[in-house]
């Protein structure tokens, strides 16, 4: 964070690896593309995030390394309010402020609306999807395939038809909950993407002193997905419970599976209540299960 003498204060963002020989010419474009995106989402939208000032995805400027300049965002971590104790307010009237907020303000990506899965380019300010995007096992998916069609790909290649009863067993029950997914159907020509911040948790989100979203932060590799899996997804601090890194009741900061399953109700009422209905954020009460599916075959 650099303030100015007028009292104005910036952050300047430098990649850990923006040096030769480590910066390529694909973090170059990555670098570039997020600038845009970020650009992009708050001229449509008015999330609140912040401005990129100034930027540079070259290694040959005065600082000598690729940076952005983005405005301060003023407010504390959503995640030191979520624990706060000793605040102005009581801890619980905070949570409900947070999750009231964090809804109202994520509903506004319900306007972008792709038909297909990728990182946005862009052509005289408005984008066009990226020919693919790298999947977590190495292979790229084509910005109009079906989703699911590579997750049943993936699971047949993880657990090849066999003579062994417990990877045949393992492939069937694969199949089986895939198979339950929403658009898993090929026939299925309803699937819409959609955008969501790529790291949906508390510690890149501000609020002022009352729980109100002063900025979304941290939008590297922001991209496409299934909307099932966008931002009418539950935060990922919801879904903890749901998540092998789970250490209740072992770690005091962590809330109960009872208190978890409170609050994800809570915030599908207040997205409901923002979007104006279920309708536009029908697949928020059970995107935790669709996320967890994907977090076991993927890894």
């Amino acid at each position: 964070i650099s303030e100015h003498k007028s009292g104005r204060r910036f952050v300047v963002r430098v990649p850990a690896c923006g040096w030769h020989p480590k910066w390529t010419d694909l973090d170059d474009d990555s670098w570039s593309v997020q600038v845009s995106s970020m650009r992009y989402i708050k001229r449509k939208t008015g999330l609140p995030m912040p401005d990129v000032l100034e930027y540079s995805s070259f290694l040959n400027n005065p600082l000598g390394a690729p940076f952005q300049i983005q405005s301060f965002v003023p407010g504390q971590l959503a995640v030191e309010a979520w624990h706060q104790k000793d605040g102005p307010i009581d801890c619980e009237t905070m949570r409900q402020n947070i999750l009231r907020s964090v809804a109202k303000n994520v509903c506004r990506l319900n306007v972008l609306e792709y038909e297909g899965m990728g990182a946005l380019h862009f052509h005289c300010g408005e984008p066009d999807l990226g020919r693919a995007i790298t999947l977590p096992y190495g292979g790229t998916m084509e910005r109009d395939a079906d989703f699911f069609e590579h997750l049943q790909e993936y699971v047949q290649m993880i657990y090849p038809s066999s003579n062994n009863w417990l990877v045949n067993g393992l492939l069937r029950m694969y199949n089986i909950i895939l198979d339950a997914m929403p658009h898993a159907s090929q026939d299925d020509d309803t699937e819409k993407f959609a955008l969501s911040p790529p790291d949906f948790d508390l510690q890149n989100i501000v609020v002022d002193g009352e729980g109100n979203v002063t900025g979304f932060l941290d939008w590297d590799r922001v991209e496409t997905l299934p909307d099932f899996m966008a931002w009418s997804c539950y935060p990922i601090f919801l879904t903890e419970d749901w998540r092998p890194t789970y250490q209740y009741p072992y770690a005091s900061f962590e809330s109960s599976p009872e208190q978890l399953d409170m609050y994800r109700r809570q915030y599908a009422d207040y997205l409901a209540e923002a979007c104006g209905g279920e309708a536009q954020c029908r697949f928020t009460r059970k995107s935790h299960l669709y996320t967890t599916v994907q977090l076991a075959v993927l890894g």
